[in-house]
């Protein structure tokens, strides 16, 4: 039997997502179920999260004044919010756009793993572009995430990335933080992504393959708690270029295979 949500039939359950912080065992870490979904209308294809925990009262009004925030924002980089509610039988219920293709969703954690745990160097300079272009306008906006990784990105079809659910988490649960704070560990975020990217192992577990100089230098500044960048246009300012800029095209061609590469996979399961 079909199951739907308003005018979205749910056409097929994907792996759920991680929403909340990142704990060393995935299980224990707060998730949204997924569906891929297709408007009964439009025929037009979308992604809906299920966050059952908005179930209960209070976090049904969490739910309703995060999603009140976050949904404002639109960048190129940012995964939209097409709408909203509240459902007694899923719970919390967020609509986007499906950027996928009939193989699933490629979120960049696949991708990197897909190309044997690192990726070139130009495509960990686009990438982190991407990401730090997003948390730019964000942060424009008052809105910080403060648990990014690399789950959390998608990879759609052109190679280009996009941050799902930016900003949730925080804004239900932020009690006393500040926002400049939280705006300063996205930045380092993207720094530990583009390390892990770049060597093969996450900072802080082992040296991995060795960096090229501007990226050392970069990566150094990015991952200081203390003395790191400011800001995320900080950050995309002395962001290593030159010939990765040169060559982005290259990098978004390679982004696309590999992302090919890894639906060609899912859809052989």
């Amino acid at each position: 039997m079909a199951r739907w949500f308003g005018p979205y039939r749910l056409v097929r359950a994907l792996e759920p997502t991680r929403v909340g912080p990142r704990e060393s065992n995935p299980v224990r870490s707060p998730q949204a179920l997924r569906w891929s979904a297709v408007h009964e209308r439009e025929t037009s294809g979308h992604l809906v999260y299920t966050l059952e925990l908005a179930k209960h009262r209070l976090n049904a009004r969490r739910f309703t004044s995060a999603l009140e925030a976050i949904s404002v924002l639109r960048h190129a980089h940012v995964l939209p919010i097409e709408t909203y509610a509240l459902d007694e039988q899923w719970g919390g219920v967020v609509v986007s756009p499906y950027l996928g293709d009939p193989g699933g969703v490629v979120t960049l954690d696949e991708l990197v793993e897909a190309k044997g745990g690192r990726m070139d160097p130009f495509e960990v300079q686009r990438s982190a572009t991407h990401m730090l272009e997003a948390l730019a306008a964000a942060h424009s906006c008052g809105l910080a995430d403060g648990n990014l990784w690399l789950d959390r990105v998608h990879v759609d079809p052109r190679g280009s990335l996009h941050i799902e659910l930016l900003g949730l988490w925080r804004e239900m649960w932020r009690g006393g933080d500040v926002a400049e704070v939280v705006a300063r560990d996205d930045v380092r975020s993207v720094a530990a992504m583009a390390f892990r990217m770049l060597t093969g192992v996450e900072h802080g577990t082992g040296p991995g393959a060795p960096l090229d100089r501007r990226w050392e230098h970069w990566l150094r500044r990015g991952l200081d708690p203390i003395d790191g960048f400011t800001t995320a246009e900080e950050a995309l300012r002395e962001l290593p270029s030159g010939q990765a800029v040169a060559k982005s095209m290259g990098a978004s061609g390679a982004l696309r295979t590999a992302a090919g590469r890894v639906r060609a996979a899912l859809l052989s399961l």
